[in-house]
């Protein structure tokens, strides 16, 4: 993360808030997930699987204090690894990709969000990634859900052969516990979760664990 340039008059900004504050926004988090995002009916999820349930994060995500609580929790969870980037495949991570970009703002750093697309774009540039992306960054890759991990392996594809970028960490807000993460491993990438499917589950989330 580059540290931008701030004017000298500028108050100094609290960069590490106490545990305790985080705790209390995780929990926060969780309850809105709990809230807005959880769905019982019958589903199809984008690995191919049918489910009885299904996990609706931009619900949250796209919502103004979801954006600032995932703003603040995912900046402080991929805070030890230095990123110069963040993003992933579009539409999951576009939201919490800007959220972060924006929170790291507020902090006097630099940490520009960018876009994958499905398919390269059909004119203009014809891009594969929208956004401020300098080739070789060392980068974070986001999703809000993560069931197989097909998605995030496809955009970290896209990132390393189209843009050469060192992708340090993988995170998700959701892991629903389906092979994403041993995928990641597997890969040999960090991944790292900020909820588990049960947490945020509301009949089983009463005992949820902390991260």
């Amino acid at each position: 993360m580059e540290r931008r340039s701030v004017p000298p008059s500028s108050e100094p900004r609290v960069t590490a808030p106490r545990e305790a504050a985080l705790s209390g926004e995780r929990e926060q988090l969780r309850h809105l997930l709990c809230e807005r995002a959880y769905l019982q009916g019958e589903f199809r999820l984008s690995s191919g699987k049918a489910s009885d349930h299904y996990f609706d994060a931009k619900q949250v995500t796209l919502d103004p204090e979801g954006a600032a609580l995932v703003g603040k929790l995912f900046f402080r969870m991929i805070e030890p690894h230095q990123v110069r980037a963040i993003g992933g495949m579009t539409t999951g991570a576009d939201p919490i990709a800007v959220a972060v970009a924006a929170y790291a703002w507020t902090l006097s750093l630099h940490l520009p969000a960018f876009v994958i697309r499905k398919e390269p774009k059909k004119h203009g540039l014809s891009k594969f990634i929208e956004g401020p992306l300098r080739p070789g960054s060392r980068v974070a890759v986001v999703d809000d859900v993560i069931t197989s991990g097909q998605s995030v392996e496809q955009a970290i594809h896209v990132l390393v052969n189209e843009h050469a970028c060192d992708v340090a960490v993988v995170a998700a807000l959701v892991d629903r516990g389906e092979g994403g993460r041993e995928r990641m491993e597997r890969l040999g990438y960090e991944f790292k979760a900020l909820f588990t499917a049960g947490e945020v589950t509301p009949s089983r989330s009463a005992s949820h664990a902390s991260p």
